[in-house]
């Protein structure tokens, strides 16, 4: 099944319109995905669409910001009026022609968001440009994080298996165990994707200002870079203070007040919950079993429980419960 409602259509307008710029069409692709859904239930494209339709279609996927909003606009007016130039839709008015801000701001989630499905989170990266950002948010999801975030400042070219799609972070203290031991991670292309994209970067833009120039990033063997300056060696780590400074500068040029490190690990924990009972059918549901292995994978704290310990499952049930799953997944247990 195609990932787009009539995609060789969408193909030939993401080709044609944005001939010139690879990241847009990464961009708009992953826009037409989500509009996928909602194209499908009614089995008829997006450019068919009324004015009210949209608007009611826009504040279905629930944007979080005014920016995205308008952008989603912006992407719909393009390719509608695409659509209109090449005779397929009827009548030659775009719907979207002449609206403003409010029409927007209707379509808004006003709730407080904390917990990210994988959807959304996946939309908020794409939504950066820098290749080292997106990685610093996706590697938080997936549990490669450390203490003071030493995981992903110490990452390396060599600690990737770029063959096989496998990551290994060296000599994690485990929390439950309390032995270094090495732990692998296996990803799919698109992340490794954007590992190789982070990695082989050269610029980086400053997310405070739209005017403000790139910055030249310092070659390095560490997959997480410095920026260059008079005083930075080549082949050095670049310092967490640097990498919460960036998380804290996504933050505000995202327009999301909640997003930290530890709600981008919790909404990863979740999904993994998901999947587990979902999709993998590994357990029925929130189980023990279930909280134990999400609890190894994130190197979650720990807590006693008879003459043992185990990963603390009562704090993993504030986020990862039926509430939120159902929530987030439409996932009834």
């Amino acid at each position: 099944m195609s990932e787009l409602y009539n995609q060789e259509i969408k193909e030939q307008f993401l080709n044609e319109f944005y001939s010139d710029s690879e990241p847009t069409q990464r961009i708009v692709w992953f826009v037409f995905k989500r509009f996928a859904k909602f194209e499908n239930a009614v089995n008829r494209d997006i450019y068919t669409f009324t004015r009210e339709e949209i608007r009611e279609f826009l504040e279905s996927t629930r944007p979080f910001n005014l920016s995205m909003a308008k952008r989603d606009g912006t992407y719909l007016f393009n390719y509608i009026s695409w659509s209109i130039e090449n005779g397929l839709r009827k009548g030659n008015i775009n719907p979207l022609l002449g609206v403003t801000d409010e029409f927007f701001e209707s379509t808004l989630d006003k709730n407080k968001k904390i917990l990210f499905t994988m959807e959304e989170f996946e939309e908020l990266v794409e939504q950066l440009p820098n290749a080292q950002d997106q990685v610093l948010l996706l590697l938080i999801w997936h549990g490669i994080i450390g203490e003071e975030l030493k995981e992903i400042v110490g990452l390396r070219y060599e600690n990737i298996d770029w063959n096989n799609n496998k990551v290994t972070i060296r000599n994690r203290l485990d929390n439950l165990t309390k032995e270094h031991v090495d732990v692998e991670f296996t990803f799919n292309n698109r992340m490794m994707h954007f590992l190789e994209r982070a990695h082989t970067s050269t610029n980086y833009y400053p997310l405070k200002s739209d005017s403000e120039k790139s910055k030249q990033v310092l070659p390095s063997n560490y997959i997480l870079k410095r920026i260059r300056k008079a005083s930075s060696s080549e082949d050095t780590p670049v310092s967490m203070n640097t990498l919460y400074t960036r998380i804290n500068a996504i933050k505000n040029y995202l327009e999301l007040e909640y997003l930290t490190t530890n709600s981008i690990k919790q909404s990863g924990m979740l999904h993994m919950a998901y999947d587990l009972i979902a999709n993998k059918k590994k357990y029925p549901g929130l189980t023990t079993q279930l909280y134990q292995e999400i609890g190894k994978k994130y190197n979650y704290a720990i807590i006693k429980s008879g003459d043992s310990y185990i990963y603390n499952s009562g704090f993993m049930a504030r986020f990862i419960n039926e509430e939120n799953l159902k929530k987030l997944y439409d996932l009834e247990l």
